[in-house]
């Protein structure tokens, strides 16, 4: 059962009506397979929003309804487990789980979307160099694998770019972006590579490359519009831009239109409080 059909990554509450819906269907039909599958998701939803108690409730419940026999419900149960342990803290605990995720998919033959979505969590934990060989490893198995396979492109080049970012190495994680990028468009992910965009301008940033991050924002700001997707954090970006140019009026303006964006998706006082003390912080600049 291929479980992404049910998800949307930038509305969990969607998502998760998606799966609670699968989950009465199949326990009204005695599918227990996709039961447990389900149960896998509505905890890595629980596991995204913080929750983590209710996560692994979810999980043990998984690993009592699965069918013995069954292998990709326990590919789904090592997977959301390990992103569990991994956003606990327990980094090795999580590595285990993943490993094992890898090796049972490899060995199921035909789960070579979950192998790679394993390798893909296992590369995000290592040193850049460590990390190139699993995402070169990754990007073998979707040449060889199903055109599902071939939508974990993006996501490889997008973690390795964080790799290379927190290893100092921002012109790797440029390059990474700009794949990153390239393979959204390709795929017709267009919200995805808004993202990756964004997230090429803000290493710029960061590297000291500030007209070239500033091209990439203008573009994003023109293409969104004042309500259109990722809009807040674009704007997050410009103000930063503005405050390193000693601009005070359109480091102010840029911020209070962040804060204003963010307010309209969610709590952003309550989820991010840093970010919300920053925005504000530059929004009074002037």
């Amino acid at each position: 059962m291929d479980v992404r059909q049910f998800w949307d990554i930038n509305d969990l509450d969607k998502t998760r009506q998606n799966f609670e819906a699968l989950l009465k269907d199949a326990m009204a039909n005695d599918q227990q397979e996709t039961v447990a599958c389900a149960l896998t998701q509505l905890a890595r939803i629980d596991n995204k929003q913080n929750r983590f108690s209710q996560a692994q409730e979810k999980l043990a419940s998984a690993v009592k309804l699965a069918p013995k026999d069954a292998i990709a419900p326990s590919v789904h149960i090592a997977l959301e487990q390990g992103r569990l342990y991994r956003n606990q803290g327990d980094i090795n605990a999580a590595k285990k789980s993943f490993q094992y995720a890898f090796a049972t998919a490899r060995d199921a033959k035909n789960l070579d979307y979950l192998m790679i979505d394993a390798l893909h969590m296992l590369a995000m934990d290592e040193k850049p160099q460590a990390a190139l060989k699993l995402v070169e490893q990754a990007q073998e198995l979707v040449k060889h694998g199903s055109a599902q396979a071939r939508a974990w492109l993006g996501p490889l080049m997008n973690n390795l770019a964080w790799t290379f970012f927190d290893a100092g190495q921002y012109d790797d994680a440029i390059s990474c972006f700009e794949r990153d990028t390239a393979i959204r468009l390709e795929l017709g992910a267009i919200d995805e590579r808004k993202i990756a965009d964004w997230n090429r301008a803000h290493v710029m940033r960061i590297a000291g490359k500030h007209d070239e991050a500033l091209a990439v924002l203008k573009m994003l700001e023109t293409e969104a519009g004042e309500n259109g997707f990722g809009i807040a954090f674009v704007y997050e970006e410009l103000a930063e831009l503005a405050e390193l140019k000693n601009d005070a009026r359109k480091a102010s303006d840029y911020a209070a239109k962040s804060l204003s964006a963010h307010n309209a998706v969610g709590e952003l006082e309550k989820n991010e409080p840093e970010k919300f003390k920053r925005l504000t912080a530059l929004a009074n600049f002037a």
